[in-house]
């Protein structure tokens, strides 16, 4: 492939449009704004916030050790009662937390399920001041053999 210049100095003004480009759509402060909202919600630091579909996200993740060591046998057990009130579950595999912009009206708690590959995901969901806030519990599909 041909390229147009020799280097990254010969591309700085390229570079400065692209920050100027990044700084109008104002990611960084829907960055911090949602990572805000995550922690007035859940009380702790999200693991990763990022711009997924036009949206910016923060979220959270506990694999099954870190409910258990983190979170409590207590804890675990309860997210298991609740994957069970929705599914046949039998094992969780993680707990997922999420933040993320929305421009639906603010609502209550609602819980339903749904089937992602290999696992059943038991999500409790609200909207609140413009953003969506999910608690997803991950337990393994079971299958009949």
């Amino acid at each position: 492939m041909i390229s147009q210049v020799e280097g990254k100095e010969d591309m700085e003004r390229v570079i400065e449009l692209i920050r100027e480009w990044h700084e109008q759509e104002k990611i960084e402060e829907r960055k911090r704004k949602t990572a805000e909202v995550y922690r007035d919600v859940f009380g702790i630091e999200p693991l990763k916030v990022e711009v997924v579909g036009g949206k910016v996200v923060a979220r959270g993740y506990f694999d099954y050790h870190e409910i258990k060591e983190k979170l409590g046998e207590e804890v675990f057990s309860k997210l298991l009662d609740i994957a069970n009130a929705h599914v046949d579950a039998t094992t969780l595999k993680s707990l997922i937390l999420k933040v993320g912009e929305s421009e639906e009206e603010e609502s209550d708690w609602k819980s339903y399920w749904t089937r992602s590959y290999d696992d059943y995901l038991v999500v409790r969901k609200k909207y609140i001041k413009g953003y969506e806030v999910k608690m997803i519990i991950e337990t393994p599909v079971t299958y009949d053999c």
